[in-house]
């Protein structure tokens, strides 16, 4: 379903053309409209419709609250009446007017890994070593690697790093904001947040949002019709890049990780006392739901998101 179009207030599958209308209820079948050898239908409508409402019935009892909120839907997995808005990820009011720009990218890892890919400040630098214009633009290049200088922060979201290059004014905030959002910025107005979002055992997908600052030329550009889907192809064709090379080194380690045991960390570099903040958050966030699995029905939490969020 979440592959398929929604017409008319109807959504249909992408798989076997089922149709789902406004409040859930199922509306059509294709499968079910056969005809025998003389044209006549096989199922007559009286069967059809009790099918229809028997789909209808088992979808049912799957109630979610589901809120848009900034250009996102978001599902609260809990209890309905406990649904709260104000716990959602806002941008911050006054800030500069920007052009968002959103892309999709899926990974066949964990999300622990992402997490720790995007909080890991210095693998831009080496890594990705300026591959695509922006990230050269702002200094992110082998050659400033040694510049490089970050203070650890706390707040009442998250944790995180604020980026400097020598002795200059802070230019990165890169943050971890519990359960799975990172988010980056800069002093030029630009910041992005990814939405790990794990569907599946070692699958990802990740939901990226980059805000453009929209100054007097970017203002310019995006006023000429067709422009807005072409910058957003352009930087859509540079997350992908980036994504490559990120989920060569992130299968590389899922598989000596979890195939061959070795140590998630041994000994930490720059920047990686961010990554052990994670995990301590993490840790003591499987061992909470542990507890509360245990007291409830005897069985242990496997992720926090496939429980509370």
């Amino acid at each position: 379903l979440s592959m398929g179009t929604i017409e008319n207030g109807e959504l249909t599958c992408i798989y076997h053309g089922w149709r789902f209308g406004e409040k859930g209820g199922c509306v059509d079948i294709p499968t079910l409209h056969t005809v025998d050898g003389d044209g006549n239908a096989e199922l007559t409508k009286n069967k059809y419709g009790n099918f229809l409402k028997s789909v209808t019935k088992s979808n049912n009892n799957n109630y979610r609250a589901v809120v848009e909120h900034e250009g996102l839907v978001y599902v609260w997995r809990g209890n309905v009446l406990e649904a709260d808005p104000k716990l959602l990820p806002s941008r911050r009011k006054g800030d500069m007017e920007t052009v968002p720009i959103d892309t999709v990218l899926d990974y066949n890892v964990d999300y622990s890994y992402i997490v720790e890919n995007n909080l890991d400040s210095p693998h831009l630098f080496f890594l990705h070593d300026g591959s695509v214009p922006p990230i050269e633009s702002i200094g992110m290049v082998n050659k400033n690697l040694p510049k490089l200088k970050l203070t650890p922060f706390t707040d009442d979201c998250g944790m995180g790093h604020l980026g400097r290059l020598g002795n200059g004014r802070p230019k990165k905030l890169l943050r971890f904001d519990p359960p799975n959002i990172v988010r980056h910025g800069g002093v030029s107005g630009f910041e992005e947040e990814f939405h790990i979002v794990p569907v599946a055992p070692h699958r990802t997908r990740v939901l990226l949002r980059q805000h453009l600052p929209r100054g007097p030329i970017l203002s310019t550009i995006t006023s000429v019709p067709f422009m807005v889907p072409l910058l957003t192809l352009i930087v859509n064709n540079w997350n992908y890049h980036i994504a490559l090379e990120d989920a060569c080194v992130m299968q590389g380690q899922a598989s000596r990780i979890e195939d061959w045991s070795s140590p998630r960390m041994g000994i930490g570099g720059l920047g990686d006392d961010l990554i052990k903040r994670f995990w301590n958050w993490r840790s003591q966030a499987h061992a909470s739901l542990k507890r509360v699995a245990d007291d409830d029905s005897g069985d242990q939490a496997v992720s926090p998101y496939f429980i509370d969020f």
